[in-house]
């Protein structure tokens, strides 16, 4: 067997005995590999690491199954149910009829899973990874940023036949962030935050231009508006979490610079702007929707609005006792507590995320 350290410090590929504590120690950079931010994995030595047998199409099917845990599929259906809604916020049901709203629906999640898959191989590189199946040897990270590598390379070659133009601007922008946000954009403060909302409500944009033939004018604007606001507080509420973890590291996340109790604050005020975004689009879409639906037509629509509405409600509220919570930590709060509060956030913002975008992009139909 053979020990694969990959070491911030020391760069990759340290091939050492895995039974020479010290070796690895040195490798890693610190008295203990975790402790100096390394990754390990062990190998069999029968392993054929020719350049073949690494990436071969056999090679990678056969270490599929491994990779999916860093891929992160289940995000796969969100990311096409995004590019769907903003499609048919446009164009209502006869956006299905365009065949360039597929392609961008296929695209915006074969980015999804290309992103959280090379941002997994760094992840492992800088140490950061542990216990996934990069340090585990379930998946070497060769296989790993090859196969990232080919899905980027297929999503940018169909990037380039897509027309017309405005959409193809959008799409390869989103794409291209993706690649360098780890790098480059990710230890930024705020940059992060942003990119990720940008990324995501660009999918609903992608989708929008499709259904419109590139024509911005009739493109929806308050379903990706909206839901960029919303991305970028829960970005910001996961970084409230982790905002011990990122301070050691010297990640200058929002918490880490400006405290949690400001970041939480700066949450609220996201957020209270989704919610003026949301009645901004009921109050706009009101006449048309009384003019053209019939009974049930009105209900329904006063259901999902009336949904939505409890959803951004709910998640300002817990915003609200975030903020709390954060500006107590100075009399006693407890760190666990306020990571618990946190948490609870996350999952509060993520039912606006749904509700709202798809009751707006209801509403935007009528505009």
């Amino acid at each position: 067997w053979r020990c694969f350290v990959a070491s911030p410090h020391h760069g990759n590929n340290h091939h050492i005995n895995p039974d020479d504590d010290d070796a690895i120690a040195a490798a890693a950079g610190g008295d203990h590999v975790v402790g100096g931010g390394a990754s390990v994995v062990i190998r069999n030595p029968s392993e054929d690491t020719s350049p073949y047998a690494m990436f071969s199409p056999a090679s990678i099917v056969n270490n599929f199954e491994p990779m999916i845990p860093l891929m992160r599929i289940h995000n796969y259906l969100p990311s096409a149910l995004i590019a769907l809604v903003g499609g048919m916020s446009s164009q209502g049901i006869h956006a299905l009829a365009h065949p360039t709203l597929l392609v961008v629906i296929a695209l915006s999640s074969l980015v999804a899973l290309a992103s959280c898959l090379l941002n997994s191989y760094f992840d492992f590189a800088a140490g950061v990874d542990q216990e996934g199946p990069l340090p585990s040897g379930k998946v070497s990270p060769e296989k790993a940023l090859f196969l990232s590598f080919v899905m980027y390379l297929a999503c940018f070659t169909a990037i380039a036949f897509l027309d017309p133009p405005p959409l193809r601007h959008v799409v390869a922008a989103s794409a291209l962030i993706t690649v360098v946000y780890t790098p480059l954009l990710k230890p930024a403060t705020a940059i992060k935050n942003v990119s990720v909302a940008f990324v995501i409500s660009a999918a609903a944009v992608a989708g929008s231009l499709a259904a419109t033939a590139g024509n911005w004018a009739a493109v929806a604007k308050l379903p990706p508006i909206f839901l960029f606001l919303c991305v970028v507080a829960r970005e910001i509420v996961m970084d409230i979490t982790d905002v011990e973890e990122d301070a050691d590291a010297n990640v200058r996340t929002i918490p880490v610079r400006f405290g949690t109790h400001n970041a939480a604050r700066i949450v609220e005020a996201f957020l209270l702007s989704a919610a003026c975004i949301l009645v901004a689009g009921a109050s706009l879409a009101a006449p048309h929707v009384l003019a053209s639906q019939g009974l049930v037509g009105r209900f329904a629509a006063m259901g999902v609005g009336a949904l939505a509405a409890h959803s951004i409600g709910s998640a300002l509220t817990m915003a609200r006792s975030l903020t709390r919570v954060c500006g107590g930590a100075r009399v006693g709060t407890t760190e666990e507590e306020m990571k618990n509060k946190a948490q609870l956030t996350v999952d509060a913002i993520m039912r606006p995320v749904g509700a709202g975008t798809i009751a707006l992009a209801y509403a935007s139909s009528f505009l």
